[in-house]
């Protein structure tokens, strides 16, 4: 019968760390029973791959075996009898899909940033300087400036134009940074997004990702539920809400 564990290459000192463990006829018994529930993962996640095929199936498979030897040799081992390999599978996925986003997601915000200070360097190459960008779920990047005008109560925020931007083409925001420097020589500064930003950012819903300041300027993001835990808006569902929803 085919050795499936051994196309895993980090199982390719399993084996023999069995026998050891074991003895070599226990060993044996562990690593076939493997093998089969390996075959049969294989059978019901069809549609696994990379990472995961090559590596949770495999550990999942062992688990279970090492699971039941445990159980058969040791029937008041209550703990033994209770590994689940579905369980097991889909924690580990849960887990490389959450690795996966975030550094997805710190990709999309170092891109954030530096198309702010682009724009900030383009637009204000003197003096103070203001820019914001937001990012969609399509990818898309959108930048603004603050408004000037003689008029102080006619200003509105720097994100405003990014967001309207948003809004004109129906697309989900999925991050907003706000970025400003003192003047030429000075260091770029992250600004939090005020309370009328974060209603506006809002209509998108609470995990919206935004830049806020730190202590040691270090870049961070944080969802608007983090940063409004007690927001008016859970009085109500969203249904009662204005709120984003995507024209197809």
């Amino acid at each position: 019968m085919q050795d499936k564990l051994k196309k895993s290459l980090i199982y390719g000192g399993f084996k023999s760390a069995l026998c050891s463990r074991f003895g070599e006829k226990s060993a044996g018994m562990i690593w076939q029973n493997a093998n089969d529930k390996l075959s049969s993962l294989e059978k019901e996640y069809p549609d696994m791959a990379g990472e995961n095929r090559m590596m949770v199936l495999p550990a999942a498979a062992l688990y279970y075996a090492l699971n039941e030897y445990s159980a058969e040799s040791s029937p008041s081992d209550a703990h033994a009898k209770q590994f689940s390999p579905k369980s097991y599978i889909c924690r580990i996925i849960n887990e490389t899909e959450q690795r996966n986003d975030n550094m997805i997601n710190t990709e999309i915000e170092k891109e954030m940033y530096q198309k702010a200070v682009e724009l900030i360097e383009k637009r204000y190459p003197s003096g103070w300087g203001g820019a914001a960008v937001v990012h969609t779920e399509k990818g898309s990047f959108f930048t603004s400036v603050c408004i000037e005008s003689a008029n102080a109560s006619a200003i509105l925020c720097i994100e405003t134009g990014a967001i309207l931007e948003a809004h004109k083409y129906n697309e989900k925001v999925t991050h907003c940074l706000c970025l400003v420097r003192d003047d030429e020589n000075s260091p770029y500064k992250v600004l939090s997004p005020c309370g009328i930003c974060q209603e506006r950012l809002r209509f998108w819903g609470d995990k919206v990702k935004v830049a806020v300041t730190t202590p040691d300027d270090s870049l961070l993001f944080v969802e608007l539920k983090e940063l409004q835990p007690y927001h008016w808006t859970n009085a109500y569902s969203l249904e009662e809400l204005d709120h984003f929803i995507e024209n197809n």
